[in-house]
């Protein structure tokens, strides 16, 4: 009788792929109650009599919680509503991402007439977890001549009772560190100096959000914010009966609630560290409760390192995202982002069943994280410390540059900054409106933009020796020519064309006579003018596009896309002569 029902619901899996498929979300979450309608043996197994499934089908199609929920016994009903019902299972179908079950009958033992117990493996796929089993078991009775089931927790998860609830816990992975082609630390994971409260030990907490206020920089209301579940269990305290020795209903899932994390180094006060310290349920902890990503060298290659903060609601969204949790670290700018994926690994997960009191009755499925892994890079951190010195050095107050330095051998990058920086420690801790408007505003020359990988610059004199291949190579001049036209004091004025422009100016006289050597030696401003106009506006755009002079500069962080002028083009003889 057993064998020929698995080999009927055989058939009807591969006829109407009931037993595997894909499933959207909300599918996931109810296909374990269809799946089991679809091996529940309401009639004692026997293949003869087993129930129509055209209805099974339509539950499948349409996948209403109503329908679902119809599906239960009167009693059933009684002790859960729709609502609850529904959020229940999409709490934790819904939370560790489920893209794939597989339902499996087990067994079905007859009780009586009208009872049935069925034994089902469901094989779950999740984006958090991975791939995992539960072993259910369900019960179905006859009502007013149906088939009914009946609710129990444990169809939400093997060995759950009412009381108990689900809890996903999210075990981060060591993010990877980054290092120059020394070998020395540029990034590294760190945590930071925090002020917590043990919500067991606190005793009044109106008094301590009043005194802890100041010394913490922040409001009472700040502080009453945090302290919420101390707060209700006081007023559950009150509500319940105090005679009650069955449970304790107000242990709370975690007593540690962390008020406010600094600096080690000098973030906060070693008066103001004692002071707190004798408040009843503080404590100050420095190794494990507030991991941070440390720059060690401070502002010294922000913008190439870029920086790290708590995931964004748009940034959440991202497929790639879909593991992370709310509260998530991830790059934000540099390499930080464009290598978040190699960084930051593979969090791990645990489903476990907590009970009332807030302990854990049962791990359900556990995935443990994967580390992230290093970064190296070709920059030289001691040449990058000489570039940023001579840009501040260099620069006023009112100015702004960068600084790049490649090897010409390979085109590694061996330096690259940009002038006003800033420090990206700030970013480990929440900042205020007025350091972000600092940040990013006109005013303090947006320290935030990477003038190196997206200001838009002239490239100024270095451009001679690609205007001297363009015009030997479009026969506009040979390497033979010598310049003649007369010059004045370093000025001249073109000959033979209408030019209505100030004279070109050069700012230092070769010796010799004037040829593309020379000119080249001495980056000759008047020779190169020269040469450009011989190749006229046309030829001289043509041979830039097939230098690839308008193409995107492949790299591993966000380059601005050159040009090689502006929407209007070359658009006279004076910007010709200029550029060449």
């Amino acid at each position: 009788m057993y064998n020929n029902f698995m080999r009927k619901c055989s058939d009807i899996a591969k006829s109407r792929h009931i037993f595997r498929r894909h499933y959207t979300l909300k599918c996931a979450i109810v296909i374990i109650l269809v799946a089991l309608l679809v091996v529940a043996p309401f009639t004692g197994c026997n293949r003869k009599k087993l129930p129509p499934t055209e209805a099974l089908f339509t539950y499948l199609e349409d996948l209403q919680y109503a329908r679902i929920y119809g599906l239960l016994t009167n009693k059933s009903k009684k002790a859960i509503d729709l609502d609850t019902f529904s959020t229940r299972f999409e709490q934790i179908y819904g939370a560790i991402a489920v893209s794939d079950m597989d339902a499996t009958l087990v067994t079905c033992d007859k009780v009586d007439e009208g009872t049935y117990h069925v034994f089902y493996n469901l094989s779950v796929n999740s984006a958090k977890l991975g791939l995992f089993d539960l072993n259910f078991n369900a019960t179905f009775i006859k009502e007013d001549n149906k088939w009914k089931l009946v609710w129990d927790p444990s169809l939400l998860l093997p060995n759950m009772q009412e009381g108990d609830e689900a809890r996903l816990t999210n075990t981060p992975a060591y993010r990877g560190e980054i290092f120059d082609t020394k070998g020395d630390l540029l990034v590294k994971n760190d945590t930071a100096l925090t002020v917590y409260a043990n919500l067991d030990k606190v005793r009044d907490g109106e008094s301590l959000s009043r005194i802890a206020a100041p010394l913490l920089d922040m409001t009472e209301t700040e502080i009453k914010d945090k302290l919420a579940p101390f707060f209700e269990k006081l007023n559950q305290n009150d509500d319940d009966d105090a005679d009650s020795e069955d449970e304790d209903p107000y242990q709370t899932k975690s007593p540690i609630v962390k008020l406010k994390a600094y600096p080690k180094d000098d973030g906060l006060d070693e008066l103001i560290q004692e002071q707190l310290l004798e408040l009843p349920g503080i404590g100050i902890e420095d190794s494990y409760l507030t991991p941070i990503r440390y720059y060690p060298n401070g502002p010294i290659m922000a913008h190439t390192l870029g920086y790290t903060g708590v995931m964004n609601e748009a940034e959440a969204e991202l497929p790639q995202n879909v593991t992370l949790t709310a509260d998530s670290i991830i790059g934000k700018s540099g390499l930080e982002r464009a290598f978040e994926q190699t960084l930051r690994g593979i969090p791990g997960y645990s489903l476990s069943i907590i009970d009332r009191q807030g302990h854990v009755k049962e791990t359900v499925a556990e995935k443990p994280p994967q580390n992230g892994a290093d970064l190296h890079l070709t920059i030289d951190l001691a040449l990058q410390a000489e570039a940023e010195l001579a840009l501040m050095e260099y620069l006023t107050s009112d100015m702004s540059g960068s600084v790049v330095a490649l090897d010409p051998t390979n085109g590694r990058v061996k330096a690259m900054c940009s002038y006003p920086g800033f420090d990206p420690n700030i970013f480990s801790f929440p900042i205020t409106p007025e350091q972000w408007d600092k940040l990013s505003s006109t005013e303090s020359k947006n320290p935030l933009y990477n003038r190196a990988t997206m200001g838009l610059y002239p490239p100024g004199s270095t451009f001679k020796p690609f205007t001297a291949a363009m015009t030997l190579e479009s026969n506009a001049l040979s390497y033979d020519f010598v310049f003649t036209e007369p010059i004045s004091h370093d000025l001249w004025t073109p000959q033979g064309i209408l030019w209505s422009f100030p004279p070109i100016k050069r700012f230092m006289t070769p010796p010799g006579q004037l040829n593309m050597q020379n000119a080249i030696i001495y980056s000759d401003n008047i020779y190169f003018a020269y040469a450009a106009l011989k190749m006229g506006q046309q030829d001289f755009y043509t041979y830039c596009q097939r230098y690839g002079f308008d193409e995107a500069i492949p790299s591993d962080i966000s380059v601005a896309k050159p040009q090689i002028a502006n929407a209007l083009g070359i658009k006279d003889l004076k910007l010709l002569a200029d550029s060449g």
